[in-house]
This record gives structure tokens, C-alpha cells and sequence, in this order.
């Protein structure tokens, strides 16, 4: 048995945005996760999309999505390593930001602070302030990230276990 602790980390977005002064999020990026209400009978559903919207008589909780196996594959389409972290499925994260300060139209303001985004950490084992730190290290050389190392005593140290982060693409790299 391993003395590592268990847990995972999810992207999440913020409620509210601190580079548009704590305004609810609007779609200022795509950003997409899959939540639990998606797969599983957590909220009352009151329509469903049929190609327009119809009342639907259902039990007061009720599964969002009609085929979640289906819905499943699309989370993973495209995704060469699938993971299952401790026998558990992970499904990433979609995220769209935009370059800034870069020539022509590639070029976008809109991100020009950069993309906040809240850590959520799952505890499979419970946690304790053992040292550990989560140290990130970007795919792209185009891509910053601040902070670079997070000390887990930071997610134990809030009631949600959600830490603040934030991704910015410096300069777009074109390969051909």
C-alpha cells in the first residue's frame, strides 16, 4: 500500500470572473466539464431536448441526459490515454482561450489577463498536510501558468476544497 494520499483534481470555472471585476461568468471562454448531474438522478427535470423543448413527466430526480454511456464516449473522443486514476473514471476537461498580443487575426483581448479557473480537489483517501504540493507544468511553451506548485494545504484550508488558478497563452505558436 502507498503512504500517497488519494485524491483527484478537477478544472472547474469560477462563479464569478476577477478579470471582469467579480461579474457572473457568460461564456467569456469556452469551458466545459462533465457534471455529476449529467450522469446521475440529482436534479428535478422539468424539460428535455427533443429537437424543441416539450414538458416531460419524470420522477422528481431524473437523469439529464438520455443515453449517459453515449455521452460518456463523447467526453473521450479524441483523448489517446484515457485515465482511471485509483479504478476511477477521469474525464478532462474541455478548455478554449485565446492568444494575446500575437500579430494578425489571431489575436484575441479577450483573454488578454488570462483564464481563472478554480482546482477542485476529490478526496478518494481523507487528506492530510503531509508536504505534498501539485506542481504544474505546461504541455505547450506557449501556455503560462500561475501558480506552477500549489501546496495541498491550501484545498484543506477551504470548506469546498477549491483553490483559485489562472492559464494564459502568451504567444501562439504556429507549426507547420
Amino acid at each position: 500500500m502507498s503512504c500517497l494520499s488519494r485524491f483527484t483534481i478537477h478544472f472547474r470555472r469560477p462563479e464569478k470572473l476577477k478579470q471582469n471585476k467579480n461579474k457572473p461568468y457568460q461564456g467569456e471562454y469556452g469551458f466545459d466539464w462533465l457534471r455529476e448531474e449529467y450522469i446521475y438522478p440529482i436534479d428535478t427535470v422539468v424539460y428535455q431536448d427533443a429537437g424543441y423543448y416539450k414538458e416531460i413527466k419524470s420522477e422528481p430526480k431524473a437523469l439529464l441526459i438520455k443515453d449517459p454511456v453515449k455521452f460518456l464516449q463523447e467526453y473521450n473522443r479524441g483523448v489517446e490515454d484515457p485515465i482511471t486514476p485509483y479504478g476511477q473514471d477521469y474525464y478532462p476537461a474541455w478548455l478554449s482561450i485565446f492568444a494575446y498580443g500575437v500579430q494578425g487575426n489571431a489575436n484575441a483581448t479577450i483573454h488578454k489577463e488570462g483564464v481563472y479557473l478554480n482546482l477542485q480537489l476529490d478526496e478518494i483517501d481523507d487528506i492530510k498536510d503531509d508536504g505534498t504540493e501539485l506542481i504544474f507544468k505546461a504541455s505547450k511553451p506557449c501556455l503560462k501558468i500561475i501558480p506552477v506548485k500549489i501546496p495541498i494545504s491550501e484545498f484543506i484550508a477551504t470548506p469546498k476544497k477549491i483553490v483559485n488558478w489562472v492559464i494564459t497563452v502568451q504567444r501562439l505558436i504556429i507549426m507547420n
